[in-house]
């Protein structure tokens, strides 16, 4: 049992998300998480800085238990997301673990590119979320059922850089995965503990970093010359413009061709997709 996340995440809240019982017990051990009793809709486990809960299979279940768990911490600032799961993969062996660099949905035909502007604990991989397991490993990439929902709920309460979805190959064409049992997942998972505390930590130094960075006051006025802001508008304004400081540095924080914008809200999603881009060409 350890807590090595205390040292470089004093500032940092961290939600795990997972869909198995399985997948949950190695990380609850290493993490000296306890079960918390109050919670009936999902076991939900926590220490001093981790809340861990066990979703079920499927995106729709992902979303939904990290928006529960979203409901159940509260609005904490650069909190860290990650999704920790088994995965099927055509040629890579049993027990690579994978961060995902791309989340694609199969049925909706919807592509993410979660942004890894850290130093990088593994190899990173291209991650498939499908409605039904892929026995014929015909998906090209880690192929399992929950990264999407999750990624697409997470997103909406944390920075991207600070959403991420770490799978391990479980089985491929000489390792069927329809005899997995709940002892070989857990050992799976218990194999990557020191890769996710990396990445953890990582993560860790990365939210503390946006905490200190502050917003100039000069800018924040230049931004509201132009347009009114609601009040949620402006804290995601100011997200986005933390986040412009981690990926571009030496930028400005300021475009002037986007004076042509006539609302913010199309404002704040050129901003986005503008970041979102940065972030592609770094990776």
């Amino acid at each position: 049992m350890t807590d090595s996340l205390c040292s470089t995440q004093d500032s940092s809240w961290v939600n795990l998300v997972v869909a198995l019982a399985a997948e949950a017990k190695p990380l609850q051990s290493w993490y000296g998480l306890k079960r918390d009793a109050t919670q009936r809709a999902y076991p939900v486990f926590r220490n001093q800085h981790i809340a861990l809960i066990i979703s079920g299979l499927g995106k729709l279940n992902a979303a939904a238990a990290t928006g529960y768990l979203h409901a159940l911490n509260g609005s904490v600032s650069n909190s860290i997301w990650l999704n920790i799961g088994i995965a099927g993969h055509a040629h890579r062996p049993v027990g690579t673990g994978l961060l995902a660099h791309q989340v694609v949905d199969a049925s909706m035909g919807v592509t993410s590119y979660p942004p890894l502007p850290f130093e990088l604990p593994c190899v990173t991989e291209r991650v498939v979320t499908v409605d039904t397991p892929d026995l014929a490993y015909a998906q090209a990439g880690a192929v399992e059922m929950e990264a999407s929902g999750f990624l697409h709920a997470a997103q909406r309460y944390t920075t991207r850089e600070l959403v991420q979805c770490y799978k391990v190959v479980s089985d491929n064409p000489g390792q069927d995965a329809r005899q997995l049992e709940p002892a070989a997942v857990s050992a799976l998972i218990g194999q990557q503990l020191s890769t996710l505390d990396r990445l953890l930590q990582q993560l860790g130094r990365l939210s503390n970093e946006l905490t200190e960075l502050s917003i100039e006051p000069e800018l924040l006025r230049r931004y509201q010359q132009h347009w009114r802001f609601t009040v949620t508008q402006r804290h995601r304004l100011e997200a986005l413009l933390k986040r412009w400081r981690v990926l571009a540095p030496a930028a400005q924080g300021w475009n002037p061709d986007w004076r042509r914008i006539p609302h913010s809200k199309q404002l704040l999603s050129e901003m986005s997709a503008h970041l979102d881009q940065l972030a592609v060409e770094r990776a």
